[in-house]
């Protein structure tokens, strides 16, 4: 606990990597909580985010790390921590609630804030919920409306192929 949290970060990707999941969810965790506020507290959360996707926990570890998510999600007062920790929560258990806290903040003034969580609820297969947004922001001639252009594009060519391969 002693190392930076940079090296401590490495060391909880390892730790879940090798398959010793809970001793690498508590270091995440304890990233998370001590470096909120802070961007390598909202990096360790989507790192953690897509270490599950690449490998699923089993049932009783979600259920325990989806409260533990909760709980950090409910003391958060901080806006780009709670995107981090909806889309957390999300990943490893699907709750609406992650859903609900994401399309609210679709809602913000702050466009790059509204582009991070049309881009978490796209990425959560929740994407009809963000077209609105990433259209209106594709309309800019700036790297974020070309991303949100791409990303569209990206989505239409998906559902494309998927109505071709129902059709056959």
């Amino acid at each position: 606990k002693s190392a930076q949290p940079n090296i401590r970060l490495a060391c909880a990707r390892v730790l879940y990597k090798i398959d010793r999941k809970p001793e690498g969810i508590a270091v995440f965790m304890d990233i998370i909580k001590s470096e909120s506020g802070n961007k390598l507290g909202l990096v360790a959360a989507e790192l953690l985010g897509n270490l599950i996707k690449a490998s699923p926990l089993e049932r009783s570890e979600q259920k325990e790390l989806a409260e533990k998510v909760g709980a950090l999600l409910d003391q958060s007062t901080d806006v780009a921590q709670r995107l981090a920790l909806s889309k957390l929560l999300y990943q490893v258990s699907a709750e609406t609630r992650a859903v609900k806290e994401l399309k609210a903040m679709l809602e913000q003034k702050n466009q790059n804030l509204r582009l991070a969580a049309a881009f978490a609820l796209a990425d959560i297969d929740q994407f009809d919920k963000a077209r609105d947004v990433l259209a209106d922001l594709g309309i800019a001639p700036t790297e974020t409306g070309r991303m949100a252009r791409l990303f569209i594009r990206y989505r239409d060519m998906q559902e494309y192929y998927q109505r071709q391969s129902d059709a056959q």
